[in-house]
């Protein structure tokens, strides 16, 4: 039977032009997708959904698109697709510009570009200044802006070899850059070239941008996976075991039946934060596939863990993220935030994956104001600032679960449980059985149920014939490594101890010795472009404290903010001193106490003997012990503008505002 459209009228015509037209796309999909599935499994991306081959087929097609939304690597890699199919159709001299923010985001497309050109002859180019020189084999040419133009000026790159140009985050690159130049060079393109560009939304610039340079473009919006999630954010200390203090108050808030994904930025924080959720009744598990050899049949053992409940609690990092479903999961908490938005993004399942997770916990310390300012203005996430449950408020979700639990139990309807009950309620000892009871149900029946819970785990391990890849093999591993030392390396007789000098002299230290010293570093909200200066600081310090040489022992001028560190014993006095300190602009000063740093030039000899880091894998339960050992820290306040990194930058002094 001839079934050609042309026998068919009205909507059944439409109907079947449709279904044709899908099944062609579906067909060309399948096809490209099969081309770079070796490249596309190597960045992570499972499947290419309904917005990515949109952006895909508009690119090959040539046509301008406005894209608006947070670019994931799931379409960025759509759209890279797209670029390198056109440059196939095009002549050899042809090439595509992608303008980057800055420098570490062209890096990171230059990565991704490059995986999925590999086995072509299409070479790709990323402008990062340097001694790289630029091939005439190059069609796809990455670069900041900055760095962009100044190849157009130096004539490094031809106008008229340029096909195409993407603008990844318009509305970033327009706010770092004359608007002008930018829209100078799209029009000094002798052919007209194919142009688009993604922006979180379309403001004034963008949108005066695209009237002036954008001829007629598609709008493609990208849904946000994560709008429908709510986000928290919490401030915590800077000690080792304030996170993992705020995860177990969390936990304790969450339902019986939650499933919680931890999320960490290295293989050493996932140690950490099982081993404390372990030591304290959770029933966790930790997943570094980067570091473990995670089977097929071991995912498949974990996954029914979670879903039955044996497992409640997994935790992993980022390197891991992309072997697990993050669907399994309710409620996310990041223990670190990435220094990459995208892979903050990944964590709900942002690589093609449905979003199942409803709520997302932040935990941010001093150390993360950087990554966290930089994820909230880049990603434009809304996060609602909140306070960790207190004591008392988890006592009293205690409470309650205990309620619910005996009201669902309804053991009174036993006349000899009730009879007993009615005699306690008289019994002058009441209060000692009461807490009894609740000791058994808080403490000793959770214990009781995560032995049965585990048991039942390796018993069901035991009975797969495919091993797991766990910390089992590694633990085996590691005795075996000790047997193969104790062999090797006999224990020493007590003549030979004895000629050891070393030892012998560290063992006659007997006085204790003294603690290290310590810098404290101050945030100062006044940089270069306010008129501030050193001299000023220190004058004003002289002044004000009647330090000698203004007892300032390093000074660090930004643009828009300082740093300053001080003697220990001084900080106070100084911060004092100096609060609301009239400047030469008329300004009062913004000072405020930053992160506490040891200076390692003046550490003891058994302060620097010691070289343990506190965190790393089987070393997390004797850090553990000794970080439980101190005292606990005064909390940082994030509105005060106490910002300062790891390598002493900054991000600013505005703190963890809500929405901000």
């Amino acid at each position: 039977m001839d079934n050609s459209v042309t026998e068919l009228s009205g909507e059944d015509k439409a109907q079947f032009e449709d279904h044709a037209a899908s099944d062609d796309a579906r067909a060309e999909a399948d096809s490209i997708y099969k081309a770079y599935s070796e490249s596309l499994r190597s960045l992570g991306v499972q499947s290419m959904d309904d917005t990515a081959w949109r952006l895909c087929s508009s690119v090959m097609a040539g046509k301008n698109l406005s894209i608006m939304g947070f670019i994931l690597p799931l379409h960025l890699t759509a759209i890279g697709i797209g670029f390198l199919e056109r440059l196939k159709l095009l002549s050899e001299s042809k090439m595509v510009v992608i303008v980057c923010g800055d420098d570490t985001e062209a890096e990171s497309v230059g990565d991704v570009m490059s995986q999925l050109s590999n086995g072509s002859d299409i070479e790709v180019f990323v402008c990062l200044g340097g001694d790289t020189a630029f091939s005439s084999s190059d069609r796809i040419i990455i670069g900041s802006a900055d760095r962009v133009l100044k190849c157009i000026e130096e004539r490094i790159i031809s106008l008229s070899d340029i096909a195409a140009v993407y603008l990844k985050g318009l509305d970033r690159i327009l706010d770092g850059i004359d608007k002008g130049k930018l829209a100078d060079f799209i029009d000094s393109i002798p052919e007209k070239p194919q142009v688009l560009y993604s922006a979180l939304s379309k403001n004034v610039e963008v949108a005066e941008f695209e009237a002036r340079c954008v001829t007629a473009p598609e709008t493609c919006e990208i849904p946000d996976q994560a709008d429908s999630i709510e986000h928290f954010v919490y401030e915590v200390g800077s000690e080792l075991l304030d996170k993992t203090n705020a995860i177990s108050s969390l936990l304790e808030t969450f339902g019986s039946g939650s499933r919680v994904l931890v999320v960490t930025n290295t293989g050493s924080d996932v140690d950490l934060v099982q081993a404390v959720l372990k030591k304290r009744g959770f029933a966790v598990e930790k997943v570094v596939t980067d570091r473990e050899d995670w089977s097929a049949s071991a995912m498949r053992s974990l996954r029914k863990d979670i879903e039955e409940g044996a497992v409640s609690v997994l935790v992993t990092n980022d390197a891991s993220i992309q072997d697990l479903d993050p669907t399994m999961f309710e409620v996310i908490i990041h223990y670190g935030i990435p220094e990459k938005p995208e892979q903050f993004l990944d964590r709900f399942g942002s690589r093609g994956q449905a979003v199942s997770i409803k709520e997302s916990h932040c935990l941010v310390n001093p150390l993360d104001f950087t990554n966290f300012h930089y994820l909230k203005k880049v990603t434009g996430i809304e996060f609602v600032k909140s306070s960790l449950p207190t004591s008392a408020d988890i006592d009293a979700i205690r409470l309650k679960k205990l309620f619910e639990e005996a009201k669902l139990a309804n053991h009174l309807e036993n006349s000899q449980i009730a009879g007993m009950v009615d005699m306690l309620e008289k019994d002058p000892n009441r209060a000692q059985i009461l807490a009894l009871l609740l000791h058994e149900f808080l403490v000793t029946v959770p214990e009781l149920k995560k032995e049965v819970a585990e048991l039942a785990r390796k018993d069901r391990r035991s009975r797969s014939r495919e091993p797991r890849g766990d910390i089992r093999k590694a633990s085996k591993n590691v005795r075996k490594g000790r047997k193969d030392t104790q062999r090797k390396h006999p224990k020493k007789s007590a003549k030979e101890e004895r000629q050891q000098p070393y030892r012998r002299e560290r063992n006659r230290q007997t006085e204790p010795l003294p603690p290290a010293k310590k810098d404290v570093r101050m945030y100062i909200g006044h940089g270069s472009e306010d008129g501030f200066s050193e001299e000023e600081f220190v004058s004003l310090v002289k002044d004000k404290c009647g330090l000698v040489d203004g007892g300032v022992k390093r000074f660090s001028l930004r643009k828009h903010y300082s740093f300053a560190d001080f003697a220990e014993e001084q900080a106070d006095s100084v911060l004092t001193a100096l609060e609301d300190a009239p400047l030469k602009n008329g300004e009062k000063l913004f000072i405020r106490k930053a992160t506490t740093i040891s200076l390692p030039r003046e550490t003891s000899p058994q302060q620097s003997s010691s070289g343990q880091e506190e965190g790393d894998g089987e070393n997390a339960e004797q850090a553990i012990a000794s970080a439980e050992s101190q005292t606990e820290p005064e909390a940082s306040d994030l509105e005060s503008g106490q910002v300062t990194s790891e390598d002493g930058g900054a991000a600013s002094g505005e703190g963890v505002e809500a929405g901000a």
